[in-house]
């Protein structure tokens, strides 16, 4: 049997992850099945484009709210949220809690960025 050797783990958004696998695609021609499906629900549901993406988690990261890791930039840039409701939904099955301006500035953030 073969075991498989983690090295490394590293959180992405979705955006990021679309980037990789147009990558592959273009690197192996041709997708496997599970990555044709993974590409089929990315390019319906990421709502950022790769360079905005990475834009907007820079400035995320610049606003310094503590304890926010980057998974929760992640999740934020996966869902782009509209309204303070989305923005503590996020964080709901989270360990943390996030104070009121600093959802504030998540939402300012964020704002520049939705569609």
């Amino acid at each position: 049997m073969t075991y498989i050797k983690l090295i490394n783990e590293q959180s992405l958004s979705m955006a990021e992850l679309k980037s990789r696998i147009d990558g592959l695609e273009k690197r192996d021609e041709k997708l496997s099945a599970r990555g044709q499906k993974a590409k089929e629900y990315l390019n319906y549901s990421v709502l950022l484009d790769t360079k905005k993406a990475v834009e907007l988690k820079e400035k995320l990261n610049k606003l310094e709210i503590p304890r926010l890791r980057e998974r929760h930039f992640n999740k934020i840039l996966d869902i782009v949220p509209k309204n303070e409701d989305m923005v503590k939904a996020i964080f709901m099955g989270e360990n943390i809690t996030v104070r009121p301006e600093d959802i504030v500035k998540i939402l300012e953030t964020v704002k520049e960025y939705a569609k």
